[in-house]
């Protein structure tokens, strides 16, 4: 297992055919949450403390898998150290990665934007004090969760919105409604409230906002 040092906050990991057959690992095996994931994940952290000092237990880790080939893994470490670090990684998988916030933000608006919800979909919005409470409430899901859904932030009050969108119910669906609930300071299903939130708040993440901080490690 190959591994580099590719920054300040990030570790990044090879893992060819020999790798894998060694630890009896299929790419497919990788699942987020399985045991032979876990497994190899804390492998990987205590390798990359012990190679370059990197701290795990300091910050979230947000770990990202990317198959290179059918028998070859790159998995990238990447330590938080706070909301702005959190925004970044996210804008790096986006087009125009590479501009300002402020271009980053107007282009993902024009053009990455989710559509407007049809008539026969529904939309929630749920309000959250603090990025600590998401974050919480965001490790009651699966990061492969299907759900659409958007981060705002209110720059004023620092409050953060989650706009969820769906169209009917499943038993998976019913459960993370009642679990944000239970993290959420607030629940709406208000239009013209929703309708204020995308048009006056940040869009912090423009998509999965949820799954994304869901597949956050946290030591």
């Amino acid at each position: 297992m190959k591994s580099e040092r590719i920054s300040k906050n990030q570790v990044r990991f090879t893992l060819n055919r020999a790798d894998l057959k060694a630890r009896q690992l299929k790419i497919s095996d990788l699942s987020y949450g399985s045991e032979k994931a876990k497994a190899l994940f804390d492998d990987m952290m205590m390798q990359a403390a012990a190679e370059f000092g990197f701290d795990v237990t300091a910050h979230p880790v947000m770990i990202e898998a990317i198959p290179i080939s059918e028998d070859s893994l790159m998995i990238t470490m990447t330590q938080v150290r706070s909301h702005e670090d959190l925004l970044a990684l996210f804008r790096s998988n986006v087009p125009g990665a590479d501009m300002g916030p402020d271009e980053v933000d107007q282009r993902i608006r024009q053009q990455e934007e989710p559509a407007e919800a049809s008539p026969t979909e529904t939309v929630m919005v749920y309000t959250f004090d603090s990025f600590d409470t998401i974050l919480d409430a965001s490790r009651t899901v699966s990061p492969s969760l299907r759900l659409r859904n958007q981060l705002y932030r209110d720059a004023e009050t620092g409050a953060y919105h989650l706009l969820v969108t769906f169209s009917r119910q499943t038993r998976t669906l019913r459960y993370v409604l009642t679990a944000l609930t239970e993290y959420a300071s607030d629940v709406s299903r208000d239009p013209l409230r929703i309708a204020y939130i995308r048009e006056h708040d940040h869009l912090s993440v423009h998509a999965r906002a949820l799954q994304k901080l869901a597949a956050m490690e946290t030591m």
